[in-house]
């Protein structure tokens, strides 16, 4: 089955809902009780999936500082640095990373999630790196931007597609809601690949409804105090909704 990464406010990351605990670097970076929690959810055993924050912030964490917190967290996956949207700025940031990441022979796999405004530099992107690299890469990202669950499956048949080197492992970024999960196509075009995972807010800010967040640190900094009972309800439901996508399964 699909896992289920959940990307937590500070207050509530020690909480192992899901099969994943998402991280953010810069959150990492800047407060000693979120890296001590990190740490130690990784000593424990949990799986930990570090992403650079392009999509939170707008900006990604120099390349230097991000290899710094993968060497000190060693999380299980790590997502490569791009630029939201932003192919060229993109490439750049991917060259920067192997050409430092490689000596470090370092276990964390690696997520490569390739950007761009529009379809075809987006593929291009891909093409381009993933000749140079695909030997590090242990699964493709689907940026959020490219839209909901039949955008996406759609759009990755296509990357497949145009792949000059195929993949297999897939994981969907920021995912919306469980309720696309319903819609959800029972056969796709390019089967090769499947669903490894997905990581989503949605369970927190459905248990925190009707409380709106202003951005993205309002909600990661919030205090108040989450209902709990309503977060595990959304939590099974996105899990009865993963069992549904029988594709998922390699």
């Amino acid at each position: 089955m699909t896992k289920l990464c959940i990307d937590y406010p500070m207050k509530y990351t020690h909480l192992l809902k899901g099969d994943i605990t998402f991280a953010l670097a810069q959150l990492y970076e800047r407060f000693p009780a979120y890296e001590k929690t990190m740490i130690r959810l990784r000593e424990e055993g949990r799986e930990i999936m570090l992403d650079n924050g392009a999509w939170e912030f707008k900006v990604s964490m120099p390349v230097e500082d991000y290899l710094e917190i993968i060497q000190l967290l060693e999380p299980t996956y790590a997502v490569i640095p791009d630029a939201y949207q932003d192919a060229k700025k993109s490439r750049k940031l991917t060259l920067e990373f192997f050409d430092k990441f490689i000596p470090l022979n370092l276990d964390t796999k690696l997520i490569y999630a390739p950007q761009g405004k529009n379809i075809t530099e987006i593929i291009e992107e891909y093409n381009f790196n993933v000749n140079k690299f695909f030997a590090y890469m242990d699964m493709v990202g689907i940026p959020k931007h490219v839209g909901d669950l039949l955008n996406r499956v759609a759009f990755t048949d296509m990357l497949y597609d145009s792949a000059d080197i195929k993949f297999q492992k897939v994981h969907f970024l920021g995912y919306w809601n469980y309720e696309e999960l319903m819609f959800a196509p029972k056969e796709r075009k390019s089967a090769a690949w499947y669903l490894h995972s997905i990581d989503t807010k949605y369970p927190v800010k459905y248990a925190y409804l009707p409380t709106k967040f202003k951005d993205q640190l309002d909600y990661y900094l919030t205090e108040d105090k989450l209902n709990i009972d309503s977060f595990e309800v959304a939590v099974e439901h996105f899990y009865e909704g993963l069992l549904k996508l029988k594709w998922t399964k390699k």
